[in-house]
């Protein structure tokens, strides 16, 4: 027992335990970031429909990544719009949370009819149809220096820890 108070009991064993779970977060979260950085969500989900993933499950994963943009930029015209009728946007964190209140119906509203709009685009543009998909985006064709490249890297990574567990 490194701490007691009332209810509140901090132990050695709960602080590894915290920081392992706070390393194994940072880690995913990295990971997540380098991909969405790294990756265009066209260029995934084509190369998803190349494996073998179905299209519309595809669409799914591209939508979802694109309605993320999206509601972001919304929300930021939402807010310029709060800003110039003379809302206070700025300031503490009860001012943010009472400027954002506002913020929240028209920014739904705003996805739900963007979420018709697209369900109508779609039934325009065959969505539904079984003859094969055409695509207007292309990847190139990976050279094998670059997959050769990829291996060595991946073994690298795993021989790392690997050799982490057994020290």
């Amino acid at each position: 027992m490194i701490f007691q108070y009332a209810i509140i009991n901090i132990t050695q064993e709960g602080i590894d335990l915290g920081i392992q779970y706070a390393t194994i977060m940072l880690v995913v979260c990295g990971i997540l970031v380098l991909c969405t950085v790294t990756i265009k969500a066209e260029d995934l989900t084509y190369s998803l429909e190349k494996v073998g993933v179905p299209h519309n499950i595809s669409f799914m994963i591209l939508s979802s990544l694109q309605l993320i943009i999206d509601l972001k930029d919304k929300m930021k015209v939402i807010m310029d719009s709060q800003r110039s009728r003379g809302i206070e946007t700025e300031g503490n964190v009860f001012v943010r949370i009472k400027a954002f209140v506002p913020v929240l119906s028209p920014l739904f509203l705003g996805a739900i009819s963007g979420a018709e709009e697209k369900s109508i685009a779609m039934d325009a543009r065959a969505f539904s149809s079984t003859n094969p998909n055409t695509h207007l985006r292309f990847l190139r064709p990976t050279p094998v220096v670059e997959k050769v490249m990829v291996i060595l890297v991946d073994i690298l990574i795993l021989g790392l820890i690997i050799w982490g567990i057994t020290l």
